[in-house]
């Protein structure tokens, strides 16, 4: 039986999934393995990966039949945890995070148990000059806000749903948690059934709270313990921006369909909305590609 399960899903990134295994390997003070569930990369990472960590005890490398997206892949080595692993705890790590605190999860179980009634907790993020990110953890958002959010002006300067990080207290109770770390107790996630498979990429993190919500417990934000983030750079590396905003599109039409009332008339409007956004967002590329502004970056 495991204290915790690392879970790392990899595409097309083995460089970073090495890595952070081998990063990973010197934590302290627990019982643990690391799972890397490589999501059908057409890239060779799969044996890439293998080859290099053979070696290595603490790793396991699975692969899944097909790339269904983030949500799915997790939940193929959540599966297969629960086949194959005993463990009390569970950690889904984005491959592109930076863990130099060898005692971070023992540290994390350790305040996971000291909690009022915690779903899921995450550290906090630090930017590479280590400077705390701002969106360690965010508010949901409403339809409203959804709406507004097609509007680039708003992303890029009103947007209000960001906790203040600064406060002294260790812990803070927060809705959303971001998807790329993200601790719980396996039975609980087991009891959420694991991640909503509707979406490919985004907003998995705003269904975990709806699950959450549903219960008893809180996610919590610790305040003083930290990890590095890449910022999605498998993401960056794959997707252009036009493609990444069709498929938020998609998962947002997903969550307000599932986990919104009187979906049908917000769905009719958020069509209207991604339609101008597209728009907005091809003439906003021209204009940097062209005119270079620096204030559109």
């Amino acid at each position: 039986m495991y204290d915790i399960v690392l879970l790392i899903l990899n595409y097309n990134n083995a460089k970073d999934t090495i890595e952070l295994c081998n990063s990973l390997i010197n934590q302290k003070d627990i019982k643990f393995k690391i799972l890397v569930v490589d999501n059908c990369s057409p890239d060779n990472s799969h044996e890439t990966i293998k080859d290099k960590l053979k070696e290595n005890s603490l790793v396991e490398i699975i692969k899944s039949t097909t790339n269904g997206g983030y949500a799915k892949g997790n939940n193929v080595g959540l599966r297969y945890i629960e086949k194959n692993l005993g463990t009390k705890y569970v950690a889904i790590l984005n491959n592109d995070l930076i863990i130099s605190d060898e005692y971070l999860f023992s540290s994390l179980i350790k305040r996971y148990n000291n909690l009022n009634n915690p779903a899921f907790i995450t550290p906090t993020q630090k930017d590479e000059n280590n400077n705390i990110i701002e969106n360690s953890a965010w508010k949901k958002p409403t339809f409203v806000q959804d709406c507004l959010n097609s509007f680039w002006i708003y992303r890029k300067y009103l947007q209000s749903n960001r906790y203040n990080t600064n406060k002294s207290t260790s812990e803070i109770e927060v809705e959303i948690l971001p998807g790329c770390f993200l601790l719980t107790e396996f039975d609980y996630f087991k009891q959420l059934e694991y991640f909503d498979e509707g979406t490919f990429l985004f907003l998995e993190e705003r269904i975990i709270l709806e699950k959450v919500q549903k219960t008893t417990r809180k996610n919590y934000l610790i305040n003083d313990l930290f990890y590095y983030h890449e910022s999605s750079s498998t993401i960056d590396k794959e997707l252009s921006n036009i493609f990444k905003y069709k498929v938020l599109y998609e998962s947002l039409m997903y969550y307000t369909k599932n986990y919104r009332t009187k979906s049908t008339f917000k769905i009719t409007l958020l069509n209207l909305l991604l339609k101008y956004s597209l728009i907005e967002l091809r003439l906003i590329d021209l204009i940097k590609k062209n005119i270079k502004w620096k204030y559109l970056y």
